[in-house]
């Protein structure tokens, strides 16, 4: 029996661009969307003041450097985040928007994740076994061609499985749970699709103490 191709609820992938999010202003007075995940959200920001071609460029030139050979791990398109100041203009933002939700948030490894013509990124999260506890993750679009694959979030809700599309575009950040399981459509545009992606963890005792209830933070509003 020819498998049958899974559909989308209601949560498309212009979901967040239709109005239907809720804006606010934070200290960095940047603007930011929320789009909801079942029970769960992520924040869309646009950064500015980054040199995008020249991101590009750099992390092109660390292709080679693959962090998996094996084309069946979720890590055969990333490579080394070159140490830049053109990339350390995205990851410094990063860093500042992470402490805007919770200045306990640690950095976990980031890396740069590359897209070539008909190319995908399997289902997988980034929350579960290596990196353990509370956290954030990370994806900023420095390269991003109609077509070449959005990023999809997966959640089961009862019997049933969502997907839930965000439409990259060059400049975008978006945050979401580190436990939320994702994937990259195939990207079936032109041109190379790259991205700078990492994690923020909460410090193990920090994450015990919100999972007990004897303290609170912000980011365990983005997993439901």
């Amino acid at each position: 029996m020819k498998p049958v191709a899974p559909t989308r609820t209601k949560f498309s992938t212009k979901y967040w661009e239709t109005g239907e999010h809720s804006r606010f202003t934070n200290t960095q007075e940047s603007a930011v969307n929320y789009s909801i995940i079942a029970s769960a959200r992520c924040a869309i920001h646009q950064l500015t003041g980054i040199n995008n071609d020249a991101v590009v460029e750099q992390v092109l030139a660390e292709q080679h450097n693959r962090l998996a050979d094996d084309p069946r791990q979720t890590t055969y398109e990333d490579s080394p985040l070159p140490d830049t100041p053109e990339v350390r203009a995205v990851t410094d933002q990063v860093a500042a928007i992470m402490h805007g939700i919770d200045p306990r948030l640690e950095p976990s490894p980031f890396w740069a994740h590359i897209l070539n013509p008909g190319e995908s990124t399997m289902y997988h999260a980034h929350g579960v076994g290596i990196y353990p506890g509370v956290g954030l993750s990370w994806v900023y679009y420095a390269s991003f061609s109609e077509g070449s694959g959005d990023l999809i979030f997966i959640c089961q809700l009862n019997e049933e499985r969502v997907f839930h599309g965000i439409r990259p575009a060059v400049g975008r950040l978006v945050i979401f749970s580190a436990n939320m399981p994702h994937m990259t459509e195939r990207h079936a545009g032109e041109g190379v699709r790259v991205s700078v992606s990492g994690n923020y963890f909460l410090p193990m005792k920090t994450t015990l103490d919100v999972m007990s209830g004897e303290t609170t933070s912000k980011v365990s509003e983005f997993c439901g």
